[in-house]
């Protein structure tokens, strides 16, 4: 699969004040993964941080889950599932193993619902 919708469509979290922001914002779990999000009414694409603990693995098996989760959220992106304006920090609660593509995509699905159900 093509990964070229990325670069245009989802920023990156980046800053102390942004980050600041996003660390007070409304928290939700969905196993393996836990999200903050904030919903703001500007028309920006939508921004993705991760925070991923030294923890889960080393630099390889961290890398290697942020681009499973950067593809999950480019096809949402994609599909219009996430809106503009959305700013979303996803990590990692504590797991014995390594997270798959599918439990990354199950919990962003459950995710993306949760966003919708509170956006209505």
């Amino acid at each position: 699969m093509s990964t070229q919708h990325r670069a245009s469509t989802i920023f990156k979290i980046r800053g102390v004040k942004s980050w600041e922001k996003i660390s007070k914002a409304q928290s939700f779990s969905a196993d393996p993964l836990w999200f903050k999000t904030l919903i703001n009414q500007d028309k920006n694409p939508p921004r993705i941080a991760f925070a991923i603990s030294k923890k889960y693995g080393n630099a390889v098996k961290r890398n290697k889950c942020k681009r499973r989760i950067n593809e999950v959220v480019g096809q949402l992106v994609l599909n219009n599932q996430i809106e503009k304006g959305t700013w979303i920090l996803i990590g990692i609660k504590k797991i014995d193993g390594e997270i798959t593509f599918d439990q990354i995509q199950k919990s962003l699905n459950i995710f993306v619902e949760k966003l919708k159900i509170k956006s209505s």
